[in-house]
């Protein structure tokens, strides 16, 4: 893949695309491919100086929780359905699929399940990722083949530092629970590197260990708090649902897509901590700027 600089505004687009994303101008002047090195891609991202974060949500320093937890509800609810047709796409079929043929589960079909919601969600977090970066940028929503497109190019990369991660995160609570949770902060913006910042799973895991360090007590308040708040609103959710399920006979073909309906939602509100990760690792690059600015 190839990135193309605008001539007109200055903007580097690293999907490759024929039009400037900010500008609308023609692209023709390629420069090099994304994977030559870090530092390509995170100009092809951050562009000329100040250029980084346009729209209306501002992405601040990360000075503390609630530098990242607003802009966090902020773009979930103003990007709402663009979230939900990311998430839609990729995870209907397997819902549907889940209460249609899956209904008497077994072991062996919910390890089934549980994989595929893996691999779904390896492909809804970068596409994701990559949909909410280029609108905070240019305040224009990517179409969704370009977003697929950016998630099943990191697949591969996302699964690897996702299982990496979750395992020296499990061997650490399984020691002294404070590790693992230390390790949990140290890798929460491994999706957001892994995306925007491709590399190998070494040098992901090892950025988003050097870019959390002094954040990461900061890190885990802040994701305490939006489990809490989170939990709160699918309390309320959960009994409007199961006062809607209890109202269908569950041998209606109704129940079973009701059932899936929910279980989609499930998954869209789950992204709010793949904002999250978004949020807290653009915050964290402000703030890297700015102590870049003072030297």
């Amino acid at each position: 893949m190839t990135s193309v600089k605008c001539g007109n505004c200055g903007f580097v687009d690293w999907a490759s695309t024929e039009l400037c994303k900010r500008c609308g101008t023609e692209l023709s002047r390629p420069l090099v491919a994304s994977s030559a090195s870090e530092e390509n891609n995170q100009v092809a991202l951050a562009g000329p100086a100040g250029a980084f974060y346009e729209e209306a949500t501002a992405i601040r320093p990360y000075t503390g929780m609630g530098a990242v937890l607003g802009p966090t509800l902020e773009i979930f609810v103003r990007r709402f359905f663009l979230i939900a047709k990311v998430v839609v796409v990729v995870f209907a079929p397997l819902e549907i699929l889940h209460y249609s043929a899956f209904t008497r589960m077994s072991l062996d079909t919910a390890g089934v399940t549980v994989l595929l919601a893996l691999f779904c969600n390896a492909i809804v977090a970068p596409a994701l990722i990559y949909a909410l970066t280029t609108t905070i940028h240019t305040g224009k929503a990517p179409t969704l083949s370009e977003c697929y497109a950016v998630g099943l190019r990191r697949v591969g990369s996302i699964l690897v530092c996702g299982f990496i991660s979750g395992l020296i995160i499990f061997l650490g609570l399984i020691a002294l629970v404070i590790p693992g949770l230390i390790a949990a902060a140290g890798y929460f913006v491994v999706y957001p590197v892994a995306t925007l910042d491709p590399a190998g799973p070494g040098k992901v895991l090892s950025k988003s260990w050097e870019l959390t360090k002094g954040y990461r007590f900061r890190i885990l308040a802040t994701c305490i708090v939006l489990v809490l708040l989170s939990s709160a609103g699918g309390i309320v959710l959960g009994r409007i649902a199961s006062g809607i399920l209890a109202a269908v006979s569950p041998g209606e073909m109704a129940f079973w897509l009701l059932r899936a309906g929910i279980s989609l939602g499930t998954n869209i509100f789950g992204q709010l901590f793949t904002v999250l990760s978004l949020v807290i690792y653009l915050s964290l690059l402000k703030s890297k700027e700015l102590r870049l600015d003072m030297v």
